[in-house]
């Protein structure tokens, strides 16, 4: 089960609120009732792309006026790397919902899209994120 850690904080309100949003929407795929599951998936992977596009916005935006040039390219790169995952993944998830699945299939799905969404951000917070902490050193 994902949790939040506190070693994500920035110490930048914004930044923190929406990571904490996009933990929050994770793991509302991961305790959904599996009755309601397909539905959620569909909607929630939605919600999880539509914020991730308006966090990337401010993160920019930020960066822009916090980072260097050439780490401010960079994060935005890596954004547009991970607005195209979500779009794959978000894809995929259609196309595999469209069949008739099992209860444990569809957990199996929903868990594999947190995992590939959860480790995408995970990556991104140790390699640019961690970058605009006002108090925290990169790994």
């Amino acid at each position: 089960m994902i949790e939040w850690d506190s070693a994500w904080d920035t110490g930048i309100d914004i930044v923190d609120s929406e990571h904490k949003t996009l933990v929050e929407l994770l793991r509302r795929i991961q305790n959904e009732d599996p009755k309601y599951l397909r539905a959620s998936l569909l909607s929630l992977s939605s919600e999880v792309t539509n914020h991730a596009t308006m966090h990337f916005m401010h993160e920019e935006r930020l960066s822009a006026v916090l980072l260097s040039p050439e780490q401010s390219q960079a994060h935005s790169n890596d954004h547009r790397r991970w607005k195209q995952l979500l779009l794959r993944e978000n894809a995929a998830l259609q196309l595999k919902l469209a069949s008739p699945l099992s209860e444990k299939e569809l957990q199996d799905i929903a868990q594999e899209y947190v995992a590939a969404i959860f480790d995408f951000f995970a990556t991104h917070w140790e390699n640019h994120d961690c970058k605009i902490c006002p108090s925290k050193d990169c790994m």
